[in-house]
């Protein structure tokens, strides 16, 4: 039992100090690839797992591991990651729902006893959509992802475009998700 909780010991400390330069890479805009913010958090990600590599390849015999250590450890830190980026880190990058609940909170001083349906629609177009430029933003993914493509002024999906459609349709299918 000793040897499995020193065992788990050591991958939780590795998982823990590569979550913590991860956090910190978002910190250096020069990683900032794309300006697409998951896609930077993906290569974020993949630099600090070969940082990682690099030193526990250099320190795994004073830590005692062989390479299916190092290669698990690894693994579970880029899984780790790669899961918290993409349920929460992207969510609050683009989520309405975190839009709103932060300007309620922020406002709630000057509008002390809530805000109607028709007070939080226009600050989500004014605020959201024109000066925070949502859709423009979503637009230019697209455009850098290929899944759409500009002709003539006009937005037309892509043949990379139409398969990802066809993908998430089978999925939300798969899922129950509300297909609107």
């Amino acid at each position: 039992m000793k040897k499995i909780l020193k065992w788990a010991t050591k991958h939780l400390i590795i998982l823990l100090i590569g979550s913590i330069m991860y956090a910190l890479s978002f910190q250096f805009d020069f990683l900032s690839f794309s300006g697409i913010y998951f896609y930077d958090g993906i290569v974020r990600l993949a630099i600090v797992v070969l940082l990682l590599t690099g030193v526990m390849w250099c320190i795994r015999k004073s830590f005692s591991m062989d390479y299916k250590d190092v290669a698990l450890a690894i693994c579970l830190c880029a899984l780790v990651n790669m899961l918290w980026l993409s349920l929460c880190v992207v969510s609050l990058d683009r989520s309405l729902s975190v839009f709103m609940l932060c300007y309620m909170q922020e406002n709630e001083k000057t509008n002390p006893s809530g805000m109607t349906e028709e007070e939080l629609d226009e600050i989500f177009n004014s605020i959201f959509v024109n000066e925070y430029g949502m859709l423009e933003r979503r637009f230019d993914e697209q455009l850098v992802s290929g899944n759409i493509f500009l002709n003539d002024g006009r937005y037309e999906l892509s043949e990379r475009g139409e398969f990802i459609v066809r993908v998430f349709k089978t999925v939300g299918k798969m899922y129950n998700v509300d297909d609107r």
